[in-house]
């Protein structure tokens, strides 16, 4: 176990019988994500998650590291097939509708354009697949029994993350007054993306100042949250290596 946790990381890994020092790159990526996910299911794992998240950065970068990018994203895609590749994943790719739409996002790398041509062929409108190999959540609002289970997600996961019991400050009716709040948001930012990004706020203040009022802070948190989404990201620009 402790040779797959130091091969894990992806920097080295070390071969006693043929002496060798190997760097993990995308060569060897298939096999290493292939057996994480061997190792995950024998320790009593469900399966792995994996999030890409904020993927429109790419269309920023130089066309060859752009390249080398959706290479990467079109070998996880590929991987996820369970036969010879990762065992009970999933993969979740998260961008902007530019990712989908511009000459340098997906449809600049044919794997991938043709993937998501072939998907988007069979999306029925104004029918609902959450479970479609695109989901579009400019049209696939929650409505707001879904933004309250996933406040209450949100909750639980910080409650173990950081082992102490919010829900005797976040009660039912705060929750609601944070998603009604969001709900009267308007369409600049994406509902459960700033009810996210609000909610874990919120957590983290709450935590540490256990005896300050929950209610009185909640606009002010929604406020400094939306902005800090609204604010575009300094893009850096990615090594060719």
């Amino acid at each position: 176990m402790s040779t797959a946790i130091r091969y894990s990381p992806g920097r080295y890994r070390h071969s006693a019988r043929r002496r060798e020092v190997r760097r993990i790159d995308q060569r060897l990526a298939r096999d290493a994500t292939r057996s994480i996910s061997v190792i995950a299911r024998r320790s009593g794992a469900g399966g792995i998650l994996i999030l890409l998240d904020e993927a429109e950065r790419i269309m920023e970068q130089s066309r060859p590291v752009r390249n080398k990018s959706y290479g990467i994203i079109r070998d996880l895609l590929d991987n996820a097939d369970g036969q010879g590749g990762m065992q009970s994943n999933v993969i979740y790719v998260a961008a902007t509708p530019e990712m989908f739409q511009t000459e340098k996002g997906f449809p600049e790398y044919e794997a991938l354009r043709s993937r998501l041509a072939n998907a988007a062929a069979f999306i029925t409108p104004k029918l609902i697949d959450w479970r479609g190999v695109i989901v579009d959540l400019t049209k696939t609002p929650l409505p707001h029994d879904m933004l309250v289970q996933l406040a209450d997600r949100i909750i639980d996961i910080h409650a173990t993350a950081r082992n102490w019991k919010p829900r005797q400050y976040l009660t039912p009716d705060i929750t609601k007054q944070v998603v009604d709040a969001v709900e009267a948001q308007g369409a600049a930012v994406s509902k459960p993306r700033l009810l996210a990004s609000c909610a874990a706020s919120l957590l983290e203040i709450v935590e540490q100042n256990r005896d300050e009022p929950i209610a009185a802070i909640v606009i002010s948190t929604l406020n400094a949250a939306k902005q800090a989404l609204l604010k575009k990201p300094v893009i850096e620009k990615w090594e060719d290596g």
